[in-house]
């Protein structure tokens, strides 16, 4: 391909990609098909900043500063640096990396709702310009880039949009391209089958509507950037619009839900697949080259779309020099355009047995492997806490120079640990023969959240329907001469247990004495992933009712956003005082519930009243920093009281 084509795809796809994300901008999160008929009802009068641009421009600057050599963490740590929001997997992932949770665990632990959501799928244009001739490259990037905050799904999605993209360069038929797309990721994945199913759909001629609204019942939840649904939509509408730009966006968009990454995804295929041609002059004339973005503090910033390109093109130019040489008549390269990359005295990685997570009294099992890099022996060095025990299984001494040794370390908490935080870092050391510090890196294992769990409680009658005056006059309960017990009224209250919120099923005064009395009798809980799943507190089953006591610690008075996730109705009080009540069940979202909540500097005592109707009963709850909602970081600098005599400690004092 003759450079100047090259540079026309590179353009032509990035102005594609911003093009038609803003149009979808405006409608994102409307989870309904629509039946606009021209993009001129929703386009917006200015250019306006998305994620899906802002991300890949931050992933451009790690690659000028790391070279081809980057790493998850590189682009993870930048991500935190320049992108102050957090939206979704955005803060979830963040969140994890703060606590020491490295990628590919980062875009998984306790992101169970937001893993496979459309975060990573848009950030694929960047590796597809950059590798156009190399798709297995740039399918090996966006794993690097997807895990840092999705799951396996996502990345997938991410990976096959920039295979195809890639093709786009260099393939003219449309359902060759989507086809051999597939290549690229696991036959048996859920997006090989998304994309798999679509093709079917219109190679078998159902129209547009009847494919979308299949899709819709197929693969569509409450999550508006789900990526299985998105991902449809984008796939068919470049199958229906035909290649025609005003035809395939609009098309993207009449799809709902996460609009803005749907018409932007398909805007940045045409571009890669036809050049500058594809777009409409008209809209090229809406963005006069301009880059609009959130980022802050990026070493190399890109004012135009032509500078962008350029600065592409040139990286992408020296990645294919150094390969097959496919891009003919390229300009004298810069000698600026890089960077300075240096052999380390010593690799380090980490992984996990189970979950990254510890609780009072379990133990952790963390893998550490090191590569001597140097031509010296060297040792490691893991350190914590002092609340921790690390105990070594293995010699961590005498690693000779070429040497790779696993080491596997046993952590837990001492018995005399008078709280868990939340984020637990450590630290791997590798020290030279003669004491020098040749490398380092660090892990962090996150605390479970304590509780002290009282429950269950349950009516064995349905008083709500039947009352007690009701069943009195009927006589309807069992004839005992000594007392009188309460009667089944039917079938179905004698196979099952009634539990209502305003039911107090013990005192409900928390403050003072009323806190300690609750959490001294609770028997522990620890959740998982900080998730509060009653079917693991006790073997009970049925309906019931349990009361959650929780000592909290703050470092700071401070105002906080609470955002609850909750399948089922239940009751929160602060430092003795109700501040929440959630009387219905509308199914889980980690956003069910958003409200403030104004945390002392200190101990903190929270109570949960939660009620479980059925199996798959779920509560998680999260606190944001200010300025709360997007910009706001997820709270991890808290940890969680265990012992009694420190309540009884407290309340003295």
């Amino acid at each position: 391909m003759n450079y100047d084509t090259y540079k026309d795809r590179v353009y032509g796809c990035w102005l594609g990609k911003m093009i038609a994300g803003n149009i979808g901008g405006p409608l994102e999160d409307c989870r309904e098909s629509m039946d606009f008929q021209s993009l001129h009802e929703i386009a917006p009068d200015e250019m306006m900043v998305n994620d899906d641009l802002d991300v890949q421009l931050i992933w451009l600057n790690v690659l000028l500063e790391k070279g081809w050599e980057l790493t998850s963490d590189d682009l993870m740590e930048a991500f935190i640096a320049h992108y102050p929001y957090g939206p979704n997997e955005y803060g979830y992932g963040k969140r994890n990396y703060r606590r020491g949770i490295k990628p590919p665990l980062s875009g998984t632990y306790a992101n169970e709702f937001f893993m496979h959501s459309m975060g990573c799928p848009i950030r694929a244009e960047i590796w597809a310009s950059l590798f156009p001739f190399y798709p297995e490259k740039a399918v090996e990037y966006s794993y690097m880039d997807g895990c840092i905050d999705h799951g396996s799904e996502s990345i997938y999605a991410e990976q096959y949009t920039a295979a195809i993209e890639c093709l786009a360069f260099s393939f003219t038929e449309l359902t060759v391209i989507l086809e051999y797309g597939l290549t690229f990721i696991p036959e048996e994945s859920r997006i090989a089958g998304v994309v798999s199913t679509c093709l079917a759909w219109y190679e078998g001629g159902c129209t547009w509507k009847e494919s979308v609204t299949e899709l819709h019942d197929t693969y569509a939840s409450n999550d508006s950037s789900i990526s299985f649904y998105n991902f449809g939509v984008e796939i068919l509408a470049l199958l229906y619009g035909e290649g025609k730009f005003e035809e395939t966006v609009l098309l993207a968009i009449n799809g709902g839900y996460d609009t803005d990454c749907t018409a932007a995804t398909v805007g940045a295929f045409l571009g890669a697949w036809k050049g500058t041609e594809a777009v409409p002059d008209e809209w090229k004339e809406t963005i006069e080259d301009r880059v609009v973005t959130a980022c802050v503090n990026l070493k190399t910033e890109f004012h135009t779309l032509s500078e962008l390109t350029d600065t592409i093109c040139s990286l992408g130019c020296l990645y294919d020099g150094e390969k097959k040489r496919i891009i003919r008549n390229v300009p004298e390269k810069k000698d600026d355009i890089f960077f300075e990359s240096g052999e380390k005295a010593a690799f380090i990685t980490v992984d996990y047995e189970g979950l990254p997570e510890i609780g009072l009294h379990d133990s952790c099992a963390v893998l550490v492997a090191v590569k001597n890099n140097s031509k010296d022996e060297q040792y490691l060095e893991v350190a914590g806490r002092e609340a921790f025990e690390i105990c070594p299984e293995g010699d961590t001494k005498d690693i000779a120079p070429g040497e790779c040794r696993r080491l596997r370390f046993l952590i837990k908490y001492r018995e005399a640990s008078p709280v868990v935080y939340d984020t637990n870092l450590f630290s791997c050391k590798v020290y030279g023969k003669n004491g020098s510090l040749q490398e380092e890196a660090c892990f962090g294992l996150a605390g479970k959240p304590v509780w002290k769990v009282t429950g269950p409680f349950f009516n064995p009658y349905d008083f709500k329907k039947v009352s007690e005056e009701k069943r009195r006059a009927e006589e309807a309960y069992f004839k005992i001469p000594s007392r009188k017990i309460y009667r089944y009224y039917n079938l179905a209250e004698a196979h099952n247990n009634f539990v209502y919120l305003d039911e107090p099923y013990r005192k409900e005064d928390f403050s003072g004495e009323g806190f300690l009395d609750l959490y001294r009798k609770g028997r522990l809980y620890e959740a998982a992933e900080d998730t509060v799943r009653i079917d693991e507190m006790f073997g009970f089953g049925g309906c019931c009712c349990v009361y959650c006591a929780q000592q909290m610690y703050s470092e700071r008075e401070e105002t906080v956003q609470c955002h609850i996730g909750s399948t089922t109705p239940y009751k929160l009080w602060l430092n003795g005082k109700l501040i929440y009540t959630q009387k219905n069940s509308n199914g889980y979202s980690p956003y069910t519930d958003v409200f403030k909540m104004d945390l002392k500097a200190g101990e903190n005592r929270i109570v949960l009243k939660l009620l479980r109707y059925s199996e798959g009963q779920k509560f998680t709850m999260v606190m944001r920093e200010t300025p709360y909602e997007l910009a706001g970081r997820i709270k991890t600098d808290h940890a969680y009281g265990v012992w009694e005599e420190k309540a009884d400690e407290a309340e003295r004092g």
